[in-house]
Order: structure tokens, then sequence, then C-alpha cells
């Protein structure tokens, strides 16, 4: 249970796409601010909240690199969800059904990109979300 952040895409880099890349590259600038534009908010009843922010993202390359400011907006999902120890699937209001495949370890939530399909972030890789502290 708890609030779970994304802070990593895991990537090969000798592998992965520029996309990829460039996502890893994005999702590093934002966290290393402390701006986390994925987020699940599981709770002991099975529902979850999905909160993101990926579509209000400004993404602007200039002189002295990146800057990303952190998006004021996000989008909110509610669901339920069900966690077998290795599976995790999410069902929103309408039906929809989403399964990813989960390794959960040391306050550490790591599952394949592809999955979430999240634009920008459904590349090869890993994202990896950490447990917040309440």
């Amino acid at each position: 249970y708890g609030e779970w952040v994304v802070i990593d895409l895991r990537i090969d880099s000798n592998t992965a796409s520029d996309q990829a890349k460039f996502g890893k590259q994005i999702l590093d600038h934002l966290t290393n601010k402390e701006c986390f534009i994925i987020s699940f908010i599981f709770n002991s009843d099975l529902t979850v909240l999905t909160e993101n922010s990926v579509d209000y993202m400004e993404i602007n390359v200039g002189v002295s690199g990146l800057d990303i400011p952190c998006p004021d907006q996000k989008d909110l999902i509610s669901s339920t969800y069900n966690y077998d120890g290795s599976t995790l699937t999410l069902v929103d209001d309408e039906g929809e059904v989403l399964t990813a495949e989960v390794t959960v370890e040391d306050g550490i939530m790591a599952m394949n990109a592809t999955d979430l399909d999240i634009p920008n972030f459904q590349e090869e890789g890993q994202l990896i979300f950490k447990k917040r502290e309440e």
C-alpha cells in the first residue's frame, strides 16, 4: 500500500532507441528536481489512484541543456487493482484492463515500460518506482 513515484527508466544504453534515451534523460532531469510525473497511490481497499502529468510536460532544449519545468497539471485515473506477487492488474472505471509484470523489493517496484502505455515512456526498459515515506 502507499504512494509509489517513478524515479528512473532503466535501459540498456548500447541497444536503446534514441527515444528511450531521451525519455530517460527527461525522467532523470525531473527526478533530480523532486518532480514525480507518474505515481500510484495503492489503498488497502484495492483501489488505486494513478497520477500522470506526462501529457503536460514542456520540454525546452537550449544552450544550457534541458529545461523542463515540473508540470502543474496531471491526469487522475481511479482504478481497482490486484497484485498476486508478480503481476499487477489495473481495471479502470471503463473496464480497461492493464496488466504489468512487477517486481517489488526493498521499497522499489520495477515494471516493464511497455506495459504501462504512457506517451514518451512506452519504449523498452523498466520503469522504477520508489515507495514514498509517509
